[in-house]
């Protein structure tokens, strides 16, 4: 279905709002459309998510290893998913870019 409406009207970007389970399936779709990716990680999925066993900490991982941009809302948040993670900071921002507005 995706495929379908891409083609209809090309998206400018795919979005996920949680980094995990939606920030994993969003990356496949960003790849399979050539569409860059960008995934909002904005609160439990940056809390707890990937602390629980190491199936959902490699999900987790990959989403701000692999997507165009990350969205976070506070640079302190962003310090605390880096931490969690293991990750490299990714972009912290304090709302969606106006481009991510259509």
């Amino acid at each position: 279905m995706t495929e379908c409406r891409h083609a209809i009207r090309p998206f400018d970007l795919v979005h996920a709002q949680y980094g995990y389970p939606t920030g994993l399936a969003e990356l496949e779709a960003g790849r399979r459309l050539g569409s860059p990716t960008v995934v909002s990680i904005q609160g439990g999925d940056g809390h707890w998510v990937g602390g629980c066993c190491a199936t959902h900490r490699g999900a987790m991982r990959a989403v701000p290893l692999h997507a165009d941009a990350v969205l976070i809302g506070s640079e302190s948040f962003a310090g605390e998913v880096v931490g969690n993670l293991g990750v490299p900071t990714p972009a912290a921002a304090s709302g969606p870019p106006p481009s991510a507005l259509d």
